[in-house]
């Protein structure tokens, strides 16, 4: 994906400087062709890793039932992390796609008991068809070197 940052001078009746970050090919329709303005471009590639994530389609359910679950009892991130004796900024951490930070099976049961929810509800109600640890293996391939059995 490409990033696009456009950084504008407007000169009309006051000198502004505006810095607008738009994605996409042609960002010059969202200006008022009236003004008269110079624009500096710069294009910045991101990086794939900058937008994938690092969590298994099992691990985002959980997490996503858990977010559901905290919204619903008005709760900021901060606030639940405290109440599962955890650092503050461990649930923003893990409701972050790119962050390595997941809720592992003693923060459920923890959170079950919190939400007073049994712990099966915060699990998809039947597998799933994705060959998760296929899945954890291509995000994390450091770890799967750690795990790979060599042929005999």
């Amino acid at each position: 994906m490409n990033l696009y940052i456009y950084i504008v001078n407007i000169k009309k009746s006051h000198n502004i400087n505006i810095t607008n970050i738009i994605q996409g090919n042609n960002p010059c329709k969202c200006f008022n062709k009236n003004l008269s303005f110079t624009i500096n471009f710069f294009k910045m590639i991101t990086t794939e890793t900058e937008n994938r994530t690092t969590k298994t389609e099992i691990e985002l359910y959980v997490i996503n039932k858990v977010k559901e679950l905290r919204k619903a009892a008005n709760l900021s991130q901060e606030k639940l992390s405290l109440e599962l004796k955890l650092d503050s900024s461990f649930v923003g951490h893990a409701e972050r796609l790119q962050r390595e930070e997941k809720y592992n099976l003693n923060h459920i049961n923890e959170i079950a008991k919190y939400f007073d929810v049994p712990i099966a509800s915060l699990f998809p109600p039947q597998y799933l068809k994705t060959d998760c640890i296929e899945e954890y293996w291509e995000k994390h391939p450091k770890q799967r070197k750690k795990y790979d059995r060599k042929p005999e």
